[in-house]
């Protein structure tokens, strides 16, 4: 599909500085002033990103971000907001939003998120960590969907400020046990029987769902406590890389997979080293 990047911007110098600066990047880029307007557009063309602000008259973007994904499912978001209701962040997350920027920002901090939502899923560093057994089954398939979502939900929340440090490192010891669990039960899967069969796939869905819902209510419920919390100074360097963009969802999705790896393996490969400090800073 030819990359077409979409802008959805009620004001009109905001507008134009992101046309420009889009088209000046060398991208294929068009402009709506509402939420109408954008949707007479998706009607005649496919969009490989847009990029919305959240209040304008009318329809605002993330409910125009909703009715666009059920006619182009793939396309990428970023949302941009100076102000917004409370609320806006988990609706985010509900409509798949890639990111989400407050303003003012600058220039150069947007370029770096659409590389970062253009670049998604072509990370290199993916081939360095072991892939789980079960790729081909139908329900670990769809696991690992609803993951892909809580991951990108945790990012963006993060980035929204929706959650902030306290509440993310509850939210994410959570996600390390889920995380956990995943790794034993993929092993189990390889070594027993589908995933049909395993009762404790239905249990791990329902742990990453109920995270899930946890990011798209604005954090109205309370996660469970976890058994096993990582060191909060740990945790203050990755909360600080994931609101400044250093981190991609991508690589917090391997975050727990590698404070699971035997020292001995880290110390043996100088690549998986390397990954780790870009994550956690210092390997352990």
């Amino acid at each position: 599909m030819e990359e077409r990047l979409l802008v959805l911007e009620d004001d009109a110098t905001m507008r134009e500085v992101l046309l420009v600066t889009l088209q000046d990047m060398g991208h294929r880029v068009y402009g709506a002033r509402s939420a109408n307007e954008a949707l007479e557009l998706a009607r005649s063309m496919e969009f490989t990103l847009v990029i919305t602000d959240v209040r304008m008259p009318g329809m605002d973007g993330l409910d125009f971000l909703l009715a666009l994904r059920r006619s182009q499912p793939w396309a990428r978001s970023i949302v941009i907001t100076g102000y917004a209701d409370q609320d806006a962040p988990s609706r985010a997350i509900a409509a798949q939003a890639d990111d989400y920027m407050r303003k003012p920002f600058t220039l150069t901090a947007l370029t770096e998120s659409i590389d970062r939502v253009l670049g998604r899923g072509e990370d290199p560093a993916r081939e360095l960590l072991p892939r789980t057994a079960s790729e081909d089954d139908e329900a670990w398939i769809e696991l690992e969907e609803l993951r892909d979502r809580v991951f990108q939900g945790f990012f963006v929340g993060v980035r929204s400020e929706m959650l902030d440090n306290f509440a993310a490192w509850r939210l994410w010891n959570r996600l390390e046990e889920l995380e956990s669990q995943r790794e034993q039960l993929s092993q189990q899967l390889t070594e027993v029987v589908p995933s049909e069969a395993v009762p404790e796939l239905a249990t791990l869905v329902q742990g990453y769902r109920s995270v899930l819902d946890i990011l798209t209510r604005a954090s109205s419920l309370e996660p469970p406590r976890a058994v096993i919390q990582m060191r909060r100074d740990r945790f203050d360097h990755f909360f600080r890389q994931i609101q400044e963009g250093k981190v991609t969802p991508e690589r917090i999705m391997m975050a727990p997979g590698l404070r699971l790896l035997p020292a001995e393996r880290l110390k043996s490969s100088t690549a998986l080293k390397e990954l780790y400090r870009s994550v956690w800073g210092e390997a352990p």
